[in-house]
Formats: structure tokens, sequence, C-alpha cells
């Protein structure tokens, strides 16, 4: 993810959309990064500009199945097993 603000983690578009492409060379890094996150017990935070972006590179790269997939897990709380919170600004 990217940094650390409490007990949470703060994320940005390009490891947020590694843990989503297998194809990515982050991907397994990314992975690891939310079972570490997951293990503590910590949120991911997402920016709503980040999760637009984030949104737009799943679908362009990866297709409309996985990209709706992708965004009703990351709306519903939780993507890739881990606990997501959005937030604006």
């Amino acid at each position: 993810m990217t940094g650390i603000s409490g007990a949470n983690e703060i994320c940005r578009t390009g490891p947020l959309y590694a843990a989503v492409d297998p194809d990515d060379a982050y991907h397994e890094r990314s992975q690891g990064e939310l079972r570490r996150v997951a293990r503590d017990r910590r949120d991911v935070i997402v920016a709503y500009p980040t999760l637009l972006e984030t949104y737009t590179l799943v679908l362009h790269r990866l297709g409309e199945p996985v990209a709706s997939k992708w965004l009703t897990d990351i709306l519903s709380g939780t993507a890739g097993g881990q606990r997501m919170v959005t937030k604006q600004g």
C-alpha cells in the first residue's frame, strides 16, 4: 500500500491496481501487503479520486466484468479479503 496513518493504510492507485491484475509486475508484492495489513487488522483507506482512477484502469485494462466486481467489492467494504474504507477528498 503506501503509508501508515494511525492504524490504517492509505492506498495509492498503483498498488491498488496491482492487487487486481495478476499480470502486473507488482501483483505478488501488493497481495503480500494486503495480507500484512489484514494480519495487523488495519483498514485500507481509498480516497475517491484514487478509487475512480483505479476503476478506470481496471475497466480499460481488464474489462467490464472484472471492473464491476472490483468496484462492488470496494464499495461493500472488502476487496481481496481486506477491509477497504472509501473517503472523499
